[in-house]
């Protein structure tokens, strides 16, 4: 049994990337321009740190460092807009393959309706169908979008950190202190991810049953008031009804749950107080470089508060 469903499992895996790079060139230019994307917020970061230095730390002649502020501003600002075209450009995309791979799986899936025996359309109900056609491809084109984009943007930023920290703010030290809270992040959020998926999978099978109990009430509604069973009809789809709610609140529960943002809140906490002690102790870091080292960890915790929406839901 286990083996059947690891590779029910990869098959499902192998179908869903066909879709997904069934048009390559896009797949690729998201991942580029995700990339360009990042390293312009964390430029942006940096530029802020080196304007919070300048107007505490600048002794100078005060029009230089204006100067030097309107400059610094006006980078920002450039680097805002490319930002705003690129994220536009990112955006337009992600939906034009959200939008294509809906389309492919439909027709995949109405094709294989119609080449299907009479048998199969004798025993499998009305409402099923039209579950699996809505709600359950609809959930696997919403990981595509917004979720591969949230996603990417989540790994991405991960992997740039280590080169910004260590080598553009020169904060070797708290980028070391950052480490555990990351690997508290990653496993609390597989394991976020793993007593979700059940649920979900749960969810959406009794949302099909629902679906399916609708379909056969209202289809059948002369029969229904000609036996006069309105009250056992009733009866059944307020159980539907019940259970629905029951997982529906094992979702909230499980969302209550999620950790990932909680470690990121202290861990910018606890890392902008040992950036301050750093400063005091040895003054090799400067109120700049908490500021910016800050500031991409709530760039990360606002990606973070959409992942579980966008991948598990």
């Amino acid at each position: 049994m286990k083996s059947m469903s690891s590779n029910k499992k990869e098959s499902f895996k192998h179908w869903y990337l066909s879709h997904l790079l069934a048009n390559p060139i896009i797949f690729i230019t998201i991942v580029l321009l995700t990339c360009i994307l990042i390293a312009i917020n964390m430029m942006s970061l940096v530029i802020v740190g080196k304007i919070v230095d300048l107007a505490i730390s600048w002794n100078g002649n005060i029009n230089e460092g204006l100067s030097l502020l309107n400059n610094n501003i006006l980078i920002i600002l450039i680097l805002f807009l490319i930002r705003f075209i690129l994220s536009s450009v990112i955006v337009s995309s992600n939906s034009w393959l959200a939008w294509n791979a809906n389309k492919r799986i439909k027709n995949e899936f109405f094709e294989q309706i119609q080449n299907k025996p009479m048998k199969f359309h004798d025993t499998v109900r009305t409402g099923e169908i039209v579950s699996l056609t809505n709600i359950d491809v609809g959930q696997i084109v919403e990981f595509i979008n917004p979720g591969l984009r949230v996603f990417m943007n989540i790994i991405i930023s991960l992997f740039f950190s280590a080169f910004f920290f260590i080598s553009v703010l020169n904060a070797p030290l708290l980028f070391i202190c950052l480490i555990p809270f990351l690997i508290a992040y990653i496993l609390t959020f597989i394991r976020f991810n793993r007593n979700m998926a059940p649920v979900s999978e749960g969810f959406m099978r009794k949302y099909g049953i629902m679906s399916t109990a609708v379909q056969e009430n209202i289809n059948a509604a002369k029969v229904i008031r000609a036996f006069a069973e309105e009250s056992y009809e009733r009866e059944k789809f307020h159980k539907h009804i019940l259970d629905l709610k029951q997982t529906w609140h094992k979702r909230l529960i499980l969302q209550a749950r999620y950790f990932p943002s909680l470690i990121l809140l202290g861990a910018i906490s606890f890392l902008g107080l040992f950036g301050v002690f750093l400063i005091i102790i040895y003054g090799n870091l400067t109120i700049g470089a908490i500021v910016s080292f800050d500031g991409f960890l709530l760039f990360l915790l606002y990606n973070t508060y959409d992942l579980p929406f966008a991948v598990t839901l």
